[in-house]
């Protein structure tokens, strides 16, 4: 009982420095609690401050030692999420390199989920800005076998095929026969 209401008070803690916008000692507050039995509500309690601040990085490493320890389907969803988003602030930033890395770490992080197959397309969008069409036709095969019922694979061929056009026109005339081929086996 006594240990319930210690637990609760460092919560109320917690809580009162986040009121007031230190995020930090919010966080500090909660970190004994990450050694007891019931540590993962705190570890989730723990990247909601993280990401209330803005710092999803920080988030992404409570999550990541979440999943280690925890192994709940929740937290892998949670943990590509914030690795989506990572991703799509690196492109935003013009660090393509580094977001195509981000989605392809998001895709590898829950696989075989909606947001697995956003990401591959995401990173699909990235090589195709980057020029890199034969990095490109690998992916769109690999979606395609994931996800054979994927619609986005066709999309992703269709705009390579128009950015490389003028320059590659039998490649982008592939592009497209691959594409209608997806499409008519669907």
């Amino acid at each position: 009982s006594s240990s319930k209401d210690i637990e609760k008070a460092y919560y109320k803690v917690s809580a009162m420095y986040r009121e007031i916008g230190d995020f930090e000692k919010a966080r500090d507050r909660l970190l004994p609690l990450l050694k007891g039995k019931e540590s993962i509500p705190a570890y989730k309690k723990i990247a909601e401050l993280y990401i209330e601040e803005g710092a999803l990085a920080g988030a992404e490493g409570v999550y990541s030692k979440l999943l280690d320890i925890s192994k709940e389907q929740d937290s892998r969803e949670m943990l590509a999420k914030l690795r989506y988003r990572i991703a799509e602030d690196y492109l935003k930033a013009g660090r393509y390199i580094d977001a195509a890395s981000k989605f392809n770490e998001t895709f590898a992080t829950y696989p075989n989920s909606n947001i697995g197959e956003a990401a591959l397309v995401k990173f699909g969008h990235v090589l195709i800005q980057q020029r890199e069409i034969e990095e490109l036709e690998k992916l769109i095969k690999r979606i395609v076998k994931i996800y054979p019922n994927s619609y986005e694979s066709a999309s992703l061929l269709i705009e390579a095929a128009r950015q490389i056009e003028k320059e590659k026109p039998a490649r982008a005339a592939w592009f497209y026969e691959y594409a209608a081929a997806i499409l008519i086996n669907k």
